[in-house]
């Protein structure tokens, strides 16, 4: 997966939770909701971690992501 990609994966979720309340998604739902792979959604994460931009948070064993407030 090219940068490109993974950077527009970013924008993607980063769209999608500000749309949608920010509201805690997993990883998995989020690839379902947004019409991506889970390692596209991983890489596109990772990507927005980096910057500051999200938070990652595991309940039992889901990682679930939200917008940093």
């Amino acid at each position: 997966m090219l940068q490109q990609q993974i950077g527009e994966v970013a924008g993607e979720i980063w769209q999608y939770l500000s749309t949608n309340g920010n509201e805690a998604v997993s990883v998995a739902n989020l690839a379902k909701k947004i019409d991506r792979k889970k390692d596209e959604v991983i890489f596109g994460a990772g990507w927005l971690a980096r910057e500051g931009k999200i938070k990652l948070e595991t309940i039992k064993t889901t990682v679930k992501i939200s917008l940093v407030k």
